[in-house]
């Protein structure tokens, strides 16, 4: 599996097991629509609340991390516009209660 892209139920399932710490990605990944998508999910945790607003906000720190460790190689860098793109079409769907 390629760790440039997992899918979003994949990430909730884990981050549902209490995996991640559910703090932000931090200083941001440099690339526009994976930091757009972090700041939006984190926002529709907010919004969400209770454990699923938890889940949420572990679920932008694993994305996060992941991408960090992905824009610095620059093969994967290339990619990371749409990956990102990707996943906020998806939660878009997903949780449309929130602003994407």
């Amino acid at each position: 599996m390629n760790k440039l892209f997992l899918s979003i139920p994949l990430v909730l399932a884990l981050v549902a097991c209490g995996k991640g710490d559910g703090k932000s990605g931090g200083d941001g990944i440099g690339i526009p629509e994976c930091d757009a998508y972090i700041q939006k999910t984190e926002a529709c945790a907010a919004k969400v609340g209770g454990q699923m607003g938890e889940s949420l906000k572990r679920g932008a720190k694993m994305f996060g991390d992941v991408w960090k460790d992905n824009a610095k190689d620059a093969s994967m860098k290339d990619q990371l516009p749409k990956t990102c793109s990707d996943a906020t079409a998806a939660a878009k769907k997903q949780f449309a209660q929130c602003d994407w």
